[in-house]
């Protein structure tokens, strides 16, 4: 049982990131030209840790988060796990 959760720990991880932009600064003029465009509100390079969804739910609760991105270890895919607001966690999975 203490080897449960080793995959997850020997897996290589990748790097992703997200970026903060403050609101009230002043827009460049390119940036004026797509109005139509949300605004991206946050970066950070984070790793992107290849496990099983089970483990990827227990990072997500060790990271404090509310939601992960994963490289699921049974298909290879890029998931995302992430806390709902009824507290219950939901699994993204790319279709095909």
């Amino acid at each position: 049982r203490h080897n449960a959760h080793r995959g997850a720990q020997d897996s290589p991880e990748f790097d992703a990131s997200y970026r903060i932009f403050d609101s009230k600064a002043e827009p460049d003029e390119a940036e004026n030209e797509e109005t139509d465009a949300p605004a991206i509100v946050a970066e950070t390079r984070v790793d992107i840790p290849t496990a099983s969804v089970s483990d990827a739910v227990m990072i997500l609760d060790l990271r404090d988060t509310n939601a992960l991105m994963f490289k699921n270890g049974q298909t290879g895919a890029y998931n995302m796990v992430y806390r709902r607001q009824d507290g219950t966690i939901g699994w993204v999975e790319p279709g095909q």
